[in-house]
């Protein structure tokens, strides 16, 4: 029954990009936007090959054991302004984050804490916290990093306006000494202090206030590396200082090396093709973040996602997961838990997972993944709601509906992953007996209808959300981020409010909580999370050992790259 089922779904995928103009998928048109989202990663796996006569796999060249001491990085958009407030783009976290500027905090490729500028992080009660900085901290033109600069930076970032989602947090801060303040906080969420500590970079304002163009062109910073020469649309150019203010090696954050890497040039490469041409013929010794598109890995990597002669790949898991949201208020019939869980036993995610992207993408069958720090692998291992339309069919039927009598309407954005992936749901609901109405729109309608108030505009949500950690991207679950009394998904329940908060303040979070919050995620059926993406960093084989940010930056010092 179920090969049967399968073999009948997996026929739509030939057929979807015929579907977004006709049937129940529907779509949006007054709006414009595009899927966006940041795509951050965690190592899985790491492969080189290269011609013996160039290098080895020890990183070192075969001619001369030399190290380089320049990389050149392609970049698929501009940084257009190097303000250090301005809103993330990938140029941008390429580019001068943690190199030119850095922040209070940095938070690594696998999810560790590090202190920058802060010598300490103290949780003096509730949402307060002592931070004391380093005392020699300098920037480029050589001038001190005071606590008045701390709070100089933050209300500029402030003025700026553009990373309100991260300064939200923050309620004021007090001075207490030339480098120490006190941050008082609006909730004691483990997420929020991580946001106000890595998001805002801290500037001296002294140089920031002599800059002719508040940095946009001149950039001074405290981070190792200074800007040599800018070409709007063309060439970027760091240089590693002679001097940099953190010299206690054992202090010195992942993202600060440097090592032999001395000069970092960038090539503004807009056409995504012509970016892919720059890697393979070697113009270019990688692409920043994950800049190489699916459809010219295959001259880069085998079938396998091995690496080919001359490259270096790294795979990872992104931050972002796929999920669906269920309308558990009272304007939906999903309310009721059976049909929730009918829902979920009526999808097959691995076919979705395999139909979509092969081996790209991975089943999550649980509300988080090995990007986060606390994840337990151990929920992941099955799924509570696994693929079952027998049950989804008795489910259907105990709770009063008999086949084709029941209809949820799914919202989700008008992207091609996103309406693919709704069309298979659809799909699969319909084979045990649900209708299911897609509107697929353009993201500010989405986002509309997404946290509508009265909670009638949707049964189902097919969404994408990160976060730092687990519970910082299960935000639709808290009570305090809504005025209605309710949560996003439209009910208020007080054990999950109780769960939430213990896995998110930052004096009970842990892996133990957020685990226990999890579980009681999946009994209720909450949310029915779907699957994660895995992305590639490619290079050539002039870099060995890729190091990235959490950005997906690539880190050159933290990086073996050898010379030509």
């Amino acid at each position: 029954m179920k090969k049967r089922i399968i073999a009948a779904i997996l026929t739509t995928v030939f057929a979807i990009s015929m579907l977004s103009g006709c049937g129940s998928l529907t779509t949006g048109a007054d709006e414009t936007n595009a899927e966006t989202a940041e795509s951050t990663a965690t190592s899985t796996s790491e492969t080189t090959s290269s011609s013996a006569s160039a290098t080895t796999s020890s990183g070192a060249s075969a001619a001369s054991g030399e190290t380089a001491d320049t990389v050149t990085i392609g970049l698929a958009q501009d940084v257009e302004s190097f303000n250090p407030w301005l809103m993330a783009q990938d140029a941008r976290q390429q580019v001068y984050y943690n190199k030119i500027y850095e922040p209070l905090e940095n938070i690594t490729f696998d999810g560790e804490r590090q202190l920058v500028l802060a010598k300490s992080v103290k949780q003096e009660s509730g949402g307060i916290y002592d931070i004391e900085l380093w005392n020699n901290i300098v920037d480029t033109n050589g001038n001190n990093i005071t606590a008045d600069d701390v709070i100089f930076s933050f209300d500029q970032c402030n003025e700026v306006g553009q990373l309100a989602w991260a300064t939200r947090y923050l309620d004021h801060f007090e001075k207490t000494g030339d480098y120490t303040l006190k941050m008082y906080t609006k909730d004691e969420s483990s997420v929020g202090l991580d946001m106000l500590l890595k998001t805002v970079f801290i500037v001296s304002q002294k140089s920031y206030e002599a800059s002719k163009d508040q940095f946009a062109t001149t950039p001074v910073g405290t981070g190792p590396y200074t800007l040599r020469s800018y070409v709007p649309g063309s060439t970027i150019e760091l240089i590693a200082k002679d001097s940099y203010w953190q010299t206690d090696d054992s202090s010195r954050s992942q993202a600060s090396q440097v090592g032999n890497i001395k000069t970092i040039d960038y090539k503004v490469i807009t056409d995504p093709s012509q970016l892919a041409l720059a890697l393979q013929m070697g113009q270019v010794d990688c692409v920043a973040g994950s800049g190489v598109s699916p459809k010219d890995y295959g001259n880069f990597v085998d079938e396998n996602r091995k690496a080919l002669d001359g490259f270096t790949v790294k795979s990872y898991i992104g931050a972002l997961i796929y999920h669906l949201e269920f309308n558990c208020g009272d304007k939906s019939v999903l309310q009721d838990q059976k049909l929730r869980e009918a829902v979920s036993y009526a999808i097959d995610s691995q076919s979705i997972v395999t139909s979509m992207f092969g081996q790209d993408a991975m089943v999550c069958n649980t509300n988080s993944s090995p990007y986060y720090a606390d994840y337990d692998s151990s929920l992941d291992s099955s799924r509570v709601y696994g693929y079952d339309p027998d049950k989804a069919k008795e489910l259907l039927k105990d709770a009063g509906y008999g086949n084709g009598k029941l209809t949820l309407n799914l919202i989700t954005q008008n992207t091609d992953t996103f309406t693919k992936c709704a069309t298979l749901i659809q799909a699969y609901l319909q084979q045990v007996g649900i209708n299911c109405k897609v509107n697929a729109y353009e993201d500010a309608l989405f986002q509309t209808n997404r946290a509508d108030t009265v909670g009638d505009k949707w049964d189902i949500c097919l969404n994408s959300v990160m976060g730092l950690n687990s519970t910082g991207r299960l935000g639709v679950l808290d009570l305090n981020a809504y005025q209605t009394g309710k949560n996003g998904l439209y009910i208020d329940d007080e054990t999950l409010q109780k769960k939430y908060m213990t896995a998110n303040l930052a004096a009970s979070y842990s892996k133990e909580t957020v685990t226990d919050l999890l579980k009681y995620i999946d009994e209720k059926c909450y949310l029915y999370p779907i699957f994660y993406t895995k992305g590639y960093a490619i290079t050539t084989s002039k870099i060995k050992d890729i190091a990235l940010d959490r950005n997906d930056a690539l880190i050159p010092g933290a990086s073996t790259i050898v010379a030509k």
